[in-house]
């Protein structure tokens, strides 16, 4: 697999939008493999309808007129503007959905975050931390200043030369 489809470089964590378009074409291929017969029905429905909606316009008019209504259903679900409903009130959550939401349905397993500890406190990365090991996600953190060793972190240090310090 790729590195640009197994990770993802996080500099702004307020950025972060789990309705991105590598997520929402995902999730529009998903549903449409998983239509059931009632909702196959519903769309031929409503492509008939249209259809006819079109009709009546194209016979209105004086000038010729054309059209092709091919409803597939992501051009549905653009149309619709559908997507995630996250209501996140906090920074924290929204750096938490996003993670979970791009590992589960993207498949990403690593995020490299910039400056991440200027973010949070060390109890809220620790939540963060403990939630993305039970999911088996990867976190690099690249911070520009030393800053305190919590729980569930392995911390190097690269000096001007790019000589690597463990930290142990």
């Amino acid at each position: 697999m790729a590195i640009s489809k197994s990770a993802d470089i996080i500099f702004n964590p307020f950025s972060l939008d789990c309705n991105n378009s590598k997520v929402l074409k995902v999730i529009y291929q998903v549903l449409e493999r998983e239509m059931d017969t009632e909702t196959i029905e519903l769309r031929g429905k409503i492509q008939q309808d249209l259809l006819e909606l079109m009709d009546h316009i194209a016979e209105t008019e004086w000038y010729p007129l054309a059209y092709d209504v091919n409803l597939e259903l992501p051009t549905v679900f653009k149309l619709c503007n559908l997507k995630l409903d996250f209501q996140e009130s906090a920074l924290l959550e929204r750096v938490h959905n996003y993670v979970r939401i791009m590992h589960q349905v993207c498949g990403v397993r690593l995020f490299v975050f910039v400056n991440l500890k200027q973010y949070f406190s060390n109890r809220e990365l620790d939540l963060l931390y403990q939630d993305f090991l039970y999911e088996n996600i990867w976190v690099v953190d690249f911070e520009s200043a030393f800053r305190q060793v919590i729980e569930h972190e392995n911390n190097v240090i690269f000096d001007k030369d790019f000589c690597l310090i463990h930290l142990d």
